[in-house]
């Protein structure tokens, strides 16, 4: 190699030297900043897309939970209450959101849907004074009978061998759940289905103050003293004894007050009448 290529070579490397374009050192480290920020790019990348993944699963949880909400308040809005409305050991008045009133005798119950207040059903025993609602009927159901009035006044009882119905003023229509089989019974008429019988069948009115416990009031007319005790023996729930007597009685008595009808009954026709359960 000869003087002049030598010099050349030398001033190459000396002036890209001074400008430290060839300093290895220095390219070293832009290489190590380069590597560092685009580790710190990618790390920054994979939380980002980390953060939206948890983002976008909390909106579809919202979601939902906002889906489940709106369903669970539509169920409520159109699922309807059942009323409960029971006697414990007195009877209980009742009116209902239609004006219907209502007596439950001790230890009956009463329930009906709150969209339909004139649809119920019955355990036990209970007096029905109907609000008259044509386009409306009232329907009674106790598992064994329906009674359905458009506005009325009946009574229904039940024990172990029939369901009884008489009405004190309107008319009713009494028909078993088993064969549809209906009666229609108009004022003071009664009848009973009977357990083992399909069908509604006309019996004796008995005593006008069978309805006395829920009426308030108590009417004798020339009554004898069997008919007395029986009568009051319903209307109390009670069961009374009296000695004979051939004397009767007419007398008319409101029943919230026990103890002063037997004291008049006493003075009256002078039978002292006693409760055998108190």
């Amino acid at each position: 190699m000869n003087k002049n290529t030598e010099d050349k070579n030398l001033a190459f490397v000396t002036k890209f030297y001074r400008s430290r374009r060839l300093d290895c050192n220095e390219a070293m480290k832009r290489v190590m900043m380069n590597g560092e920020r685009l580790a710190l790019s990618e790390r920054d990348e994979t939380k980002w897309r980390k953060n939206v993944k948890r983002s976008t699963l909390i909106r579809i949880a919202a979601s939902i939970l906002l889906l489940i909400s709106i369903g669970i308040s539509i169920y409520l809005a159109n699922k309807d209450d059942t009323v409960v409305i029971s006697a414990a050991d007195t009877a209980r008045i009742v009116t209902m959101p239609d004006n219907s009133r209502i007596a439950l005798r001790p230890h009956s119950e009463l329930s009906y849907e709150s969209s339909d207040p004139r649809t119920l059903r019955l355990k036990g025993d209970a007096y029905f004074e109907v609000a008259r609602d044509e386009k409306h009927p009232f329907t009674v159901n106790n598992g064994v009978s329906t009674v359905r009035v458009l506005g009325t006044r009946f009574q229904i009882t039940q024990n172990g061998r029939a369901t009884t119905v008489y009405v004190s003023q309107g008319r009713v229509s009494f028909s078993a759940n088993a064969t549809r089989d209906s009666i229609i019974l108009s004022r003071n008429q009664k009848a009973e289905i009977r357990t083992g019988n399909a069908s509604p069948l006309l019996i004796p009115t008995g005593s006008p103050n069978q309805t006395a416990w829920a009426t308030g009031t108590l009417v004798f007319k020339n009554a004898g003293i069997d008919e007395v005790v029986a009568d009051l023996s319903l209307c109390f729930n009670k069961k009374f004894v009296a000695p004979k007597t051939s004397k009767r009685l007419t007398a008319e008595f409101k029943t919230d007050n026990l103890q002063e009808i037997l004291n008049i009954i006493k003075e009256t026709i002078g039978a002292e009448i006693h409760c055998e359960e108190q």
